[in-house]
């Protein structure tokens, strides 16, 4: 009994299959890096704002800014 070997095409498709799941992992890996700055980006708004408005608490400036970044 010989081992037949396997088509091109299917080889083909075997790589075909390979590269598409590689891209779609760097296309996820990317989307969580993006997530993850979106996170800590909002994170540092939300810091910066709260101590622009503990240092100016008494100016309406800083209620204008807690209201826009709410």
């Amino acid at each position: 009994m010989s081992i037949q070997p396997k088509s091109s095409v299917h080889l083909k498709t075997i790589i075909n299959k390979s590269m598409e799941n590689k891209e779609l992992k760097k296309v996820q890996q990317r989307s969580v890096d993006c997530s993850s700055v979106c996170y800590w980006c909002n994170r540092h708004v939300q810091q910066v704002a709260y101590q622009l408005t503990n240092k100016m608490e008494s100016s309406d400036m800083a209620k204008e800014n807690l209201a826009v970044c709410n």
